[in-house]
């Protein structure tokens, strides 16, 4: 929903001119539902409930908005407060008491692995809460599917002494009731519970046939695929080889949603990909199928090599404040021939820790997607240009970077004006978290190659602080156009108006302005 839209829409819940049941405000919700803008959800239902406090489904809601905004406290006490106002059979009754489960799961998640006190309250609040949901409606198999995952973990942890029979038991019932939904409706939430008792049933087959129909349903979106996925990796804690291909395909096809969730596809997940390709073949072409949106394997094979030349810059309290890639030294320069360098912006390295920058001295590289242990230093930093320039920085490193994840460069950019817009993707640690791709929402907007000495191109790839001098990389061959170093809203070729959009230099323009130096 464009921001415009939505601050009308608020304004207008503002002064209450407007219910929340009205049609416009109904799918406004459910769009930013979808597409996992759960902070204009949260902004959207404050704005409701001002008016209608104690509307449940309102109230209900907002809750989850909060949870998903990482307050799931304060959604407690909405909950809490909507439950005691309202009667023990009122219809709401179950899904606030599964809402309450969920907030208290989600803060059982985050306080760790431990087995204190703490957390065996919290896993058993979350518990109480499931199973009183689940009582009143046995028909809620989502209910049912997330007593499965915390009586799984309790008995994992052995936090619990739930006897494994009734576990069983009721992973039978959950599956029948699922499977029974599924078969009416084809709702993806049927096939992601159908998949989750088939994990507490050991049936891998089954779990992979019950995730193949999950991500080939009709309709299905990143919020329905991120919950599958947070609900495997934190509650089941399912994690090694044997699980391993089942989790990189979910992330594989959530990067590929509107609203995904970039931190759900990391660098483990590269690595893996990377040592299992014979595997993750059968495994995509089994679990993903031909659905629509989804990218050929190649496609995938390609970034993750192209990922293990992106490295994390930090500095020397070991935090990441910028991104580097590799490119092999020939292509930018002919005197640079046979080297393997790393290329970053200057406002992240350079040589009298400037803008900001770090010296190259105190700089630290790390490829995370091929040894996360490993740390590069600066041995020499070759060449740079200042943010008003090219905002680059060209450096040696001890020992050499990883050659075989050197980016290439693209001869053209990707056309300016064509119909559907020109697609690129960017790999990098934004926020300085780990390894991460942005490829949603990914058009580029603009570029003005020829007309000046330094090429800019404009594009809408979501990038965070940490990103600056992340490879953009041009859809088809993952081949390296830019280096992408800041946020701007200035059009460019002298168009009026303004837009937001991220900025990238060209390389092929850093390359002729190389060659004039050398």
């Amino acid at each position: 929903m464009p921001t415009q839209d939505l601050d009308q829409l608020a304004d207008a819940l503002t002064k209450n001119r407007r219910s929340w049941k009205d049609a416009s405000v109904q799918s406004a919700i459910k769009q930013l539902k979808a597409n996992r803008n759960f902070s204009a959800l949260a902004e959207l239902t404050e704005k409701c409930a001002r008016y209608q406090p104690n509307d449940p489904m309102l109230r209900r809601l907002q809750a989850q908005a909060l949870i998903e905004t990482g307050q799931p406290a304060t959604a407690i006490s909405v909950i809490e407060g909507i439950l005691a106002r309202i009667a023990a059979d009122h219809r709401e009754v179950p899904e606030l008491q599964g809402l309450l489960g969920r907030a208290y799961k989600q803060i059982l998640v985050d306080s760790g692995g431990d087995q204190d006190a703490a957390h065996r309250a919290l896993l058993k609040k979350a518990t109480a809460a499931y199973s009183d949901a689940y009582r009143v409606d046995t028909s809620s198999y989502w209910h049912g599917g997330n007593l499965l995952a915390l009586g799984w973990r309790a008995e994992r942890q052995g936090v619990s002494k739930s006897n494994p029979g009734q576990l069983m038991t009721l992973a039978r019932r959950v599956m029948a009731a699922a499977r029974a939904a599924a078969v009416n409706s084809g709702d993806p939430w049927a096939y992601a519970t159908m998949a989750e008792a088939s994990v507490a049933l050991r049936d891998p087959a089954a779990t992979e046939a019950a995730l193949r129909d999950f991500l080939n349903a009709e309709g299905l979106d990143a919020f329905q695929v991120g919950s599958l996925l947070r609900q495997l990796v934190q509650v089941w804690q399912l994690e090694g080889n044997e699980w391993a291909g089942a989790l990189a395909a979910l992330r594989a096809r959530h990067t590929r949603l509107p609203g995904a969730d970039a931190t759900l596809l990391g660098a483990g997940d590269v690595q893996y990909l990377l040592a299992n390709e014979p595997e993750m073949k059968l495994v995509y072409e089994r679990i993903l199928g031909p659905a629509s949106g989804l990218v050929p394997y190649a496609w995938w094979q390609l970034a993750n090599l192209r990922a293990t030349g992106v490295a994390a810059v930090r500095d020397e309290q070991n935090r990441t404040i910028g991104t580097a890639f590799v490119i092999d030294g020939g292509s930018l320069l002919d005197q640079w021939a046979g080297s393997t360098l790393a290329l970053t912006n200057f406002h992240v390295i350079n040589r009298d820790g400037v803008e900001k920058g770090l010296r190259p001295e105190s700089a630290e590289l790390v490829f995370e997607a091929v040894d996360p242990t490993r740390r590069h230093t600066v041995s020499k930093l070759l060449w740079e240009s200042p943010p008003r320039d090219f905002d680059c920085a060209v450096l040696q490193l001890d020992p050499p970077p990883p050659a075989a994840g050197a980016a290439p460069l693209a001869r053209r950019l990707p056309l300016r004006d064509a119909q559907p817009a020109s697609r690129i993707y960017i790999i990098g640690h934004p926020a300085g978290r780990g390894l991460e791709f942005s490829i949603h929402d990914n058009d580029l907007l603009d570029h003005d190659e020829g007309l000046s000495s330094i090429t800019r191109l404009h594009y809408r790839a979501s990038t965070e602080g940490g990103s600056s001098g992340s490879p953009v990389f041009k859809e088809g061959q993952w081949e390296a156009i830019a280096i992408h170093h800041a946020y701007t809203e200035s059009k460019l070729n002298g168009k009026a108006g303004t837009y937001q959009a991220n900025e990238g230099i060209g390389l092929q323009s850093l390359r002729a302005a190389l060659q004039v130096t050398a």
